[in-house]
This record gives C-alpha cells, structure tokens and sequence, in this order.
C-alpha cells in the first residue's frame, strides 16, 4: 500500500508541476493593466457668489458680478513700499469706487464728485491713469508710474566765425 501511495504521488507530481507552470506562461501571455496614478484635481473652490477663485474671479459689489482684478481694476502702489499693492474697480457708471486690499476685506466708496470717491477716512481722487489714495489726508497709494525718461541734451547753435 505504501508502495502505492509513493507512485501515485510519483504520476501525479508532474501534472501538478505542468499546471503551475501554464499559469505562469498564461499570466506572462496576458497583459496586465497598468496601475494608474490618480492625479489630485487642483482644488475647484466656488465662492458663495458663484466666482470660479481657482480660475482669479472674485466677487465685485460695484459691477455686481466676478471679475479678475487685473483685467477690470486699476493697481495702486504703496507710496513707501512699491510691493504692496491695492486694486480700484469703478462701477460701471462711476457712482462707486472698490477697493481692494491684500489680506483685508473690499471698500466701497460712494462718489464725492466726477473725480474723487471717498469716506470718512479714504478719498481716492483722479482717473484710471492717475489714481491716488489717500488716509487721513495723506497719500498711501497711487498708480504706479515709470521712471520719467533722461530729457534730451540740449542742441546748442553752432556760431560761425566771420572773417
């Protein structure tokens, strides 16, 4: 009986061994799939307003809809400080000035005369080219200008010498 068992187990050893080694030539046969890595979506934030933020919108009261401030508002420097900057957006009809400051929340200044826009506190006088803000009357911001350009050397007039 013993001597039985060990042949079966002899016969029966490669068919075993032949059916491992076809499912290893049948799994390198068959592609497998690729683990795909699944990028995180850039964070789709909407405001309260319905403003699309990741894409630069952001509410304005004074047009009553999301702009981005670099193509509807006017950049005002620091006076002091070139770095810091604030945004101004005029309504449409120019009754209200918006202020928009980094890190603080919009102002909106109610028109004082064709041009000027002010509160208490702020009044920001000019035009879109010429922009300025002042605190207590003293000027924190304005439109940022270019270093004015060398003036032309002057022509002198050549004297002839009579003889």
């Amino acid at each position: 009986m013993q001597i039985n068992t060990a042949l079966l187990a002899l016969l029966t050893l490669p068919i075993v061994l032949t059916g491992c080694n076809n499912n290893d030539s049948a799994r390198k046969q068959t592609p497998q799939k690729e683990q795909t890595v699944h990028k995180p979506k850039r964070k789709e934030v909407v405001d309260h307003h319905g403003c699309k933020t990741w894409e630069g919108y952001v509410w304005s009261e004074v047009k009553d809809s999301c702009i981005r401030l670099w193509e509807s508002g006017t950049e005002l420097q620091q006076k002091n400080d070139w770095e810091a900057v604030a945004v101004v957006v005029l309504a449409n009809d120019g009754s209200r000035a918006e202020l928009y400051f980094p890190d603080e929340p919009t102002i909106v200044l109610p028109r004082k005369s064709n041009t000027s826009w002010g509160n208490d506190s702020l009044l920001l006088t000019g035009n879109t080219e010429n922009f300025s803000l002042a605190k207590n009357g003293i000027v924190q911001y304005r439109v940022p200008t270019s270093a004015p350009e060398p003036a032309p050397p002057k022509k002198t007039a050549s004297r002839k010498k009579k003889r």
